[in-house]
């Protein structure tokens, strides 16, 4: 992965392309969120980033519990609270809180990190079902 982020950052489109193959194929994606005592009350973390509001995403569930800690995401004993769902339930999720403002979604936070602007990911998942790649 680190590999295809690189190609990515230096222009390769088919490694990009490839990056978002493999996050669309993932079985769950992971967003940290502000620990509550009601998993109910919860809600994902929305960070800003270049001045956009993000969604925070990541591709396993153990690189969102170091970011919640790391982020003071978790409660006083250092529980973390992660929500995970499937790539078809987040893009409904994203129409929600697109409403409230929030412009895109920030995958694997830091130097490896991609991101996308919410309406585009429906294209992005289009074009790669149209190139056969998924």
């Amino acid at each position: 992965m680190e590999e295809l982020i690189k190609r990515a950052k230096s222009g390769d489109s088919e490694a990009l392309e490839d990056i978002w193959k493999f996050t669309f194929e993932l079985p769950q994606w992971y967003f940290p969120c502000r620990y509550k005592e009601n998993v109910n009350d919860a809600m994902p973390f929305v960070g800003v980033l270049d001045g956009k509001p993000l969604l925070f995403a990541f591709t396993d569930s153990k690189k969102a519990q170091e970011f919640a800690k790391t982020q003071g995401l978790a409660n006083k004993i250092g529980e973390t609270l992660i929500l995970s769902k499937t790539p078809t339930n987040t893009q409904i999720f994203l129409d929600s809180i697109k409403a409230e403002g929030v412009i895109g979604i920030y995958f694997n936070n830091g130097p490896d990190g991609w991101f996308s602007e919410i309406d585009e990911l429906p294209n992005i998942l289009k074009s790669l079902k149209v190139k056969r790649k998924i």
